[in-house]
């Protein structure tokens, strides 16, 4: 009795064998180009980090339909938030934050200066002592998708004269394909 992969003689059919791998193929071929245009799709919006607890969305400028930045603000420490969305880097990109050489292995939010405050700050003068940037990237093959988050501790404004101390800014920054 012949079955699918045999010819009439019982022998196994290779043209029979090389028309269902070519028909698989296809298949796979059309399944993997599905996926590749649904991960594409996904990133023609924003890729939306999970705000800190209790922010206040300030202002929000779009820039182009592909660019958005938002301004946040919280009462807290600026150490404090920057240390929550490096927790939030870490699961996004599914690292360990206990591995012993994280700085060499990791990527993470960066504090600029790395210590102290910046050369020219003084208070009261409306400078920014320092700053955290943590860089979120989501981008695939040719389709861009990144948040970039600023984290500022608030200051003395001598301009409209109000005292931010105690405050923390939070800036999102938003780019992504067309």
């Amino acid at each position: 009795m012949a079955g699918f992969f045999t010819n009439n003689e019982g022998d196994i059919s290779v043209v029979r064998i090389g028309v269902l791998a070519g028909i698989l193929g296809i298949i796979a071929i059309g399944v993997g180009f599905a996926f590749w245009q649904l991960e594409h799709h996904a990133r023609k919006s924003a890729f939306n980090v999970p705000l800190y607890p209790n922010l206040i969305e300030i202002r929000r400028v779009d820039h182009s339909p592909y660019h958005r930045r938002i301004l946040y603000q919280t009462s807290g420490d600026a150490d404090q938030v920057a240390a929550y969305y490096q927790a939030q880097l870490d699961d996004h990109l599914d690292q360990d934050m206990n591995d012993p050489v994280r700085g060499n292995t990791h990527i993470l939010c960066v504090r600029v200066p790395v210590s102290g405050n910046f050369t020219d700050y003084t208070p009261d003068n409306g400078t920014v002592p320092f700053y955290h940037r943590c860089d979120f990237d989501n981008s695939f093959y040719g389709s861009h998708q990144s948040t970039m988050i600023e984290i500022q501790p608030g200051v003395y404004d001598p301009v409209d004269r109000v005292d931010y101390s105690g405050t923390v800014w939070v800036i999102y920054e938003q780019r992504w394909s067309r």
